[in-house]
């Protein structure tokens, strides 16, 4: 049900820019489970609370909607889930949809406000890199997929870019006051280096793919150990340690080793460097034995094995104008997430944007293929162009929605 769950992004999102977002864009890395000793207490609603917020109708539908009960669903209280789906309630009285969406909106709005005035719960508030890598990597598969406003993923790219790099050092946490402490470990590196390139596919400005190839590089000096093929959690010039620990296995949150390895395999495609896509994949290979017998510990690093075995098209589409504006652009890429391919990637371009000159000799890009894979991608015949590519070897750009559906739904 792509609306159940495109909403269900929107509305995580929104919880969370709400709930924890820094003033700056990052996002805090916690809420306290617990309210005056009691846990979950903020989230739920015993059934008179409810009636003395919502009239009658409103009560009748969220009660229906989300498994309310007058004794509660659990431990005497209510916790709201969605236990019947709205077109089925629709069904049952005889209504659409969309009117049951507003009332039901409403009461949320009611609630919601009821539920702020409530004590609060305590809220952690140091900045994470790693976990907030991983949410500039949701939102901007929100933006690719969904066809979100990047708006959220820029800002909190900036963020990142901004306050955690500092001496050609990657640090871990940022605190409330904006200090800087601990430098990154592997997960870090990975994590933001594989943000930045996600950033970079979304806005199609090469600042982004500058910074992941440079934390990948750091990454590859201070944790790779290349008589091994794996990755060390902690960086060589740490103090010593009692063991040198390997974070393999996903979790919560994806293993360091998994990060790492899914970083460079992307960047190998992204930014020219097949050498990196070679090392991911010996990585990857000394891990596959314990990843067949132990699948649901790898989830994150199966995805990319996934995507290596079954390689997507590498498509590049290049507007004359500013491409949120672009019809055409806006019906190329309708089409692209009508036929998402996981394994595909998409970077868009403003043909006016575009520089010819040469790459500074000290920017991390003058050591990857990136002039060989893009400069050449520009608007022809003053049309929107879209190349279609698979392994480094395109077609023949094309300038239509029909053009472009048909190069990335054709065989090969």
């Amino acid at each position: 049900d792509y609306d159940l769950f495109s909403a269900t992004a929107e509305e995580t999102i929104a919880f969370l820019n709400r709930e924890m977002r820094h003033p700056d864009g990052a996002y805090y890395s916690a809420l306290d489970a617990d309210t005056e000793g009691e846990e979950g207490k903020f989230y739920t609603f015993t059934s008179e609370e409810l009636r003395e917020q919502l009239d009658d109708e409103l009560y009748q539908l969220m009660a229906e909607h989300y498994g309310v009960r007058p004794e509660g669903n659990r431990e005497g209280v209510n916790i709201l889930y969605r236990a019947v789906p709205l077109d089925e309630i629709a069904r049952r009285r005889q209504t659409d949809v969309a009117t049951l969406r507003q009332k039901r909106d409403k009461a949320r709005s009611a609630l919601l406000e009821y539920r702020n005035r409530r004590t609060r719960p305590g809220l952690d508030d140091k900045i994470i890199t790693s976990w907030n890598a991983l949410m500039l990597i949701g939102l901007c598969r929100c933006s690719q997929w969904l066809g979100r406003d990047p708006a959220d993923a820029i800002r909190l790219g900036t963020f990142l870019a901004e306050h955690t790099l500092k001496d050609n050092t990657l640090y871990r946490i940022v605190d409330r006051d904006g200090n800087i402490k601990q430098p990154g470990f592997l997960d870090d590196y990975a994590l933001l280096a594989d943000g930045f390139s996600h950033l970079f596919e979304v806005t199609g400005e090469a600042e982004w793919l500058s910074l992941s190839v440079r934390l990948a590089e750091q990454m590859l000096e201070q944790f790779y150990d290349e008589e091994k093929a794996a990755f060390r959690y902690s960086a060589r010039n740490r103090d010593a340690l009692i063991t040198d620990t390997r974070d393999v296995f996903d979790n919560a949150v994806p293993g360091g080793s998994t990060a790492a390895i899914t970083a460079l395999h992307r960047l190998g495609h992204l930014a020219g460097r097949p050498d990196w896509t070679r090392t991911a994949i010996t990585a990857m290979e000394s891990l596959s034995e314990p990843a067949s017998t132990h699948a649901p510990a790898f989830g994150y690093l199966l995805q990319t094995m996934h995507q290596h075995l079954h390689p997507g098209k590498e498509i590049v589409i290049v507007s004359p104008s500013t491409p949120a504006g672009d019809p055409v652009v806006k019906e190329m890429v309708g089409l692209w997430q009508k036929n998402f391919d996981p394994g595909s990637c998409l970077v868009i371009f403003d043909g006016r944007m575009r520089s010819t000159g040469r790459i500074p000799p000290d920017d991390p890009l003058a050591r990857t293929g990136y002039t060989s894979l893009y400069e050449d991608k520009q608007v022809r015949n003053g049309k929107t162009t879209a190349y279609i590519c698979r392994e480094f070897h395109c077609r023949a750009p094309v300038h239509t929605a029909e053009a472009f559906h048909e190069e990335i739904t054709a065989s090969e």
